[in-house]
């Protein structure tokens, strides 16, 4: 226990950087804050649980560390550039939903004519196009918006699919590399 917090979601290693975080102090604390999440859990207190910025190292970890519930949720960035395909995949293979923030990144940069063209042919503007992408990867998002308009436009994605080569098209406009908004990539993280 730190004077920080109260040990198990203590963040007081946030902002210390990466490199000098002890991997080994970091896994506990995972281990320990997730403990406190299945306890919720199992007493009603919570109606699911699950983590944020978790890579497949991360989410192996839990297993081995002896978690009982595997995660129900993996909150992480996600966009037409940012893609998280491991991430991704690992999650959908063990039933663990993925909720994507930050989703409408890139839609300025390279990835406009892209978009522009397949949201041309499916009379949809990019955000319609980014978020349908997402959507039939199994991708939840989060947005976030002040306007009602938008609100409904970025939920208006349910009335057309994207072809397989279209999939492939914006497949191809992923940063491997491309950390997002200052975040590190769940991969950085010890």
């Amino acid at each position: 226990k730190s004077a920080e917090g109260d040990g198990a979601l203590d963040s007081s290693t946030d902002s210390a950087p990466r490199d000098k975080i002890d991997p080994t102090l970091a896994r506990q604390r995972r281990i320990a804050a997730w403990k406190v999440l299945e306890e919720f859990y199992e007493k009603g207190w919570a109606r699911a649980i699950g983590v944020s910025n978790f890579s497949v190292r991360h989410l192996k970890e839990l297993r081995e560390d002896g978690a009982k519930i595997v995660p129900m949720v993996n909150q992480i960035e996600a966009s037409v550039e940012v893609q998280q395909v491991d991430i991704r995949d690992y999650c959908l293979e063990n039933n663990i939903v993925l909720q994507a923030f930050s989703t409408l990144r890139g839609l300025n940069g390279p990835a406009k004519q892209v978009l522009e063209q397949i949201g041309n042919a499916h009379g949809k503007d990019l955000g319609q196009v980014a978020f349908r992408y997402l959507y039939q990867h199994g991708y939840t998002m989060v947005f976030l918006t002040n306007s009602q308009a938008r609100m409904k436009s970025n939920q208006d994605i349910f009335d057309f699919e994207l072809s397989d080569e279209e999939m492939k098209q914006v497949d191809e406009l992923n940063l491997p590399e491309g950390g997002g908004w200052g975040l590190p990539r769940p991969d950085d993280i010890p």
